[in-house]
């Protein structure tokens, strides 16, 4: 090998190593970028994290555990929290006069959409009041005008609504979504509202109101959604089916009926961990209650 040939590998050994000691630099700012990049996601991690146990925490001490007493009514209600996706609501709203009250039953894609519809409904219960009692369709038009304004794109929201006034045992009802209302008279079960989708900050369709009269000794079971989709060990649902069947084979009394539904649900599962959060609120007419007289 001439002299020439040696002077030029050498340069190109030198090229090449030169070429190495930057990468490697290029490699090792990387490096640096990439520590740096993972602390500021775990930080935001964490964050995010503390958020989501506070809007959980805010949730669950919102969701009442005791329903106002109210003439010619029982009521019984559970509240089963996920730790994996939660969103579920639900409340009873009894009017100062004690003449008519509302059943509200919540199911959302999450705790941080769960939290601004609970924002809107406590920053709105005046505007909210005109309505509550008179007319579940514009009680929800009235809610769903302010929660669209804030709602991001992948929320999601399901409900149903009830207004019964005890001087005529009319109820109104409306509902979005998959959250579910029945009356349980004898051994036939009636659905309350009318199907709709759930809503969104694209909902477009027209909010109905299906309006019936019960009947002394009538039962009432509203469910969210998380309720019909609770999976056993097979991903199979619980479905409308077992639902249905759980509200017919139940003994007589409110508890009972609950405890009939709850009780399927928890069969159903096998020991699985719930998905979603589960409401439960089941109501009955008293058999000796009288329509009272007009207003």
């Amino acid at each position: 090998m001439s002299e020439n040939d040696k002077q030029f590998l050498l340069n190109k050994i030198k090229e090449l190593n030169a070429d190495l000691v930057q990468k490697d630099r290029i490699i090792e700012n990387f490096k640096k970028e990439m520590i740096s990049a993972n602390k500021r996601l775990e930080s935001l991690i964490a964050q995010i994290n503390r958020h989501y146990k506070l809007l959980q925490k805010l949730q669950y001490q919102l969701v009442p555990t005791e329903l106002p007493n109210i003439p010619g009514f029982d009521f019984s209600h559970k509240f089963l929290p996920s730790f994996i996706s939660g969103g579920d609501y639900f409340d009873i709203y009894n009017e100062k006069k004690n003449l008519k009250f509302g059943v509200f039953v919540s199911s959302c894609s999450g705790h941080s959409a769960s939290a601004l519809l609970l924002s809107v409904l406590l920053k709105s219960s005046e505007e909210l009041d005109k309505t509550k009692y008179t007319s579940s369709k514009k009680m929800l038009m009235s809610l769903l005008k302010e929660l669209k304004e804030e709602l991001g794109e992948a929320d999601r929201v399901s409900l149903i609504y009830a207004t019964i006034d005890r001087r005529t045992l009319q109820i109104k009802v409306s509902r979005l979504g998959s959250c579910l209302g029945y009356i349980l008279r004898g051994k036939e079960l009636i659905p309350l509202g009318v199907e709709s989708s759930e809503f969104s900050n694209d909902f477009h369709d027209e909010i109905n109101e299906a309006q019936l009269i019960l009947e002394p000794k009538d039962q009432l079971i509203f469910v969210s959604s998380g309720l019909i989709k609770v999976q056993n060990l097979e991903g199979e649902e619980f479905g409308l089916e077992r639902l249905f069947q759980s509200a017919l084979g139940a003994a007589s009394g409110v508890h009972e009926l609950r405890n009939s539904i709850l009780m399927a649900v928890k069969k159903h599962s096998q020991g699985g961990e719930l998905k979603q959060d589960l409401t439960v609120v089941t109501a009955s007419v008293k058999g000796n209650v009288l329509k009272l007289a007009g207003s």
